[in-house]
């Protein structure tokens, strides 16, 4: 056989793009996972200031590596599995996201406000998704504050997730859920938010944004499962 039938020309080869982006992106996440545990060891009790510092850092940049695989997978999908529809309770889970992302973002101060009990008709792994994006957008741009407003209005329960930050520069609020749209000076891939109304789409939802400087505010509107008990 002639020696040069035996050797693979990569130029020659049809790719197909997704597929490669989906190879890449199943190999990356082992090594990932390593160091996910060796970010996990710097953090000691035993550490110093510095350590700490350089721990808190790793960690940032850790999990926005794996949220934008996660965004990305997600978007090549060519299918979703159907919404798991359950009651869920707004407090805790918003509760649980919170909690992940203050320990990527200490600075901001945090405050959940507004009704308490509100409990929606949604799927849980779909809210964790566009809550964690959502907070996780407003942490990044936000100058000292990060709130969440939960309320209900008619037969639908309200989320405004809120911060202080300069608002969608270069961006207006038409094209802030476009896929890969990114305002001035953005570092993120521009998936979060396009990803957001994806997935809150799947359960019957929506979300809007809204730029009132100093104050930024994306409402999250759900359907409306009960509301808490008065008197």
């Amino acid at each position: 056989m002639d020696a040069s039938a035996d050797s693979l020309n990569v130029a020659t080869v049809d790719f197909d793009p997704e597929q490669l982006m989906r190879m890449l992106l199943h190999d990356v996440r082992s090594p990932l996972s390593t160091l996910g545990l060796a970010i996990d060891a710097m953090g000691s009790d035993r550490a110093g200031r510095e350590e700490r510092r350089a721990h808190t850092l790793a960690t940032t940049r850790f999990e926005r590596v794996c949220r934008l695989i996660d965004e990305m997978e997600l978007v090549l999908s060519g299918h979703e599995s159907a919404a798991q529809l359950e009651q869920i309770e707004l407090d805790p889970l918003l509760a649980d996201v919170l909690e992940d992302v203050r320990r990527a973002y200490p600075e901001p101060l945090f405050a959940v406000r507004g009704i308490l009990g509100v409990r929606v008709l949604a799927d849980d792994l779909a809210l964790r998704r566009a809550f964690a994006n959502l907070l996780h957008n407003a942490a990044r741009h936000a100058r000292s504050r990060v709130w969440v407003r939960v309320d209900t209005e008619g037969d639908s329960a309200c989320v405004q997730v809120c911060d202080d930050g300069d608002g969608l520069v270069g961006l207006d609020a038409a094209q802030a859920f476009d896929a890969h749209a990114r305002g001035e000076g953005s570092q993120g891939s521009g998936l979060g938010l396009a990803i957001v109304r994806r997935v809150l789409a799947k359960v019957g939802g929506d979300v809007r944004v809204a730029t009132d400087e100093p104050q930024t505010t994306f409402e999250v509107r759900l359907p409306l499962f009960s509301r808490p008990a008065t008197g």
